[in-house]
């Protein structure tokens, strides 16, 4: 072979070399998180019902309205989302200003998802579980408790 042949042949095998060496949690799609999408009902206290709902806002974001119901009337807590970026998927809470707060996914599987940020006061580390029976677990770490919640699907 002559020299050119084999510098580009080397150059390529060095390229897929590096592409297969990259992080196995580099996403390129947030399929693994598609079961969010829809409307869910969960449960603080006997007393205290919450919704959220989730929605797909192109490929690389998915976005959540937290809601409670008031006289009839659907009173938004809060707002977050999922979103890829650069390969790394990030769980985001506050769109529309500047305080938004990051967490990394550390873990994101089909059936569970785990978040991290251990530079805030609020919650360390966020994990979103599947369940069998098709209910959602959410686990909030704060540094001194952790916050537990079950999830229902609505719809």
């Amino acid at each position: 072979m002559n020299r050119r042949v084999k510098a580009l042949l080397l150059f390529m095998v060095s390229i897929l070399f590096l592409w297969s060496c990259r992080p196995a949690t580099e996403k390129q799609t947030l399929i693994d998180a598609e079961w969010l999408i829809g409307t869910w009902k969960g449960v603080i206290e006997p007393s205290k019902v919450f919704y959220e709902k989730w929605s797909r806002e192109g490929d690389t974001v998915f976005v959540n309205t937290n809601y409670h119901l008031e006289n009839g009337d659907s009173i938004v807590g809060g707002r977050s989302k999922i979103a890829l970026r650069n390969g790394k998927v990030y769980y985001i809470n506050g769109l529309k200003d500047s305080s938004e707060v990051t967490w990394l996914a550390t873990s994101f599987s089909p059936s569970k998802m785990v978040f991290e940020n251990g530079g805030v006061k609020q919650y360390k580390t966020i994990v979103f579980e599947l369940t069998e029976q098709n209910d959602w677990l959410a686990r909030l770490v704060r540094e001194k408790d952790t916050v537990h919640y079950s999830l229902s699907r609505v719809n």
